[in-house]
């Protein structure tokens, strides 16, 4: 998975004081796409939020970074089974997987995991509706940037 160019990526891993503020406005922003039902621009946004989030599991590990993790990855897994590469879902799911077994402990919730593999594999109609009941999770936040 390769979202974000690598110059911007050096400059987020040089400048770790910005990393969780563009995560928050990038996440934003991918809530605010989904919002609007613009799935490929969504995928785009958190695609990118979520390898900042991977930054982040390495400067920074710990439960609320593995938690916020896979959080990211389930909201890319509802972009990306609603967007025109929804066949990419399966690698999703598998990366994800691979990300987390690298974690020397691990500190995510495992009901998230379940959420990860039902928005992946499940239905798409249950999935939608799963994540519509968690209007919190969704919704954009004002004054996002991107």
């Amino acid at each position: 998975m390769k979202y974000m160019c690598k110059k911007h990526r050096n400059w987020l891993v040089e400048h770790p004081t910005e990393l969780l503020p563009s995560f928050r406005k990038t996440r934003m922003a991918g809530r605010a796409a989904m919002a609007r039902l613009s799935w490929d621009h969504a995928v785009l946004y958190y695609g990118n939020a979520l390898e900042m989030s991977e930054i982040m599991l390495i400067q920074k590990p710990g439960q609320r970074t593995q938690q916020r993790y896979v959080d990211t990855a389930i909201e890319m897994m509802h972009a990306l089974r609603n967007s025109a590469q929804a066949s990419s879902s399966h690698f999703l799911f598998s990366h994800v997987l691979d990300r987390l077994e690298q974690e020397a402990e691990h500190l995510f919730t495992v009901e998230s995991l379940a959420v990860l593999r039902k928005v992946a594999f499940g239905s798409k109609e249950k999935a939608n509706a799963r994540l519509e009941q968690q209007p919190s999770q969704l919704q954009p936040a004002s004054g996002y940037l991107h």
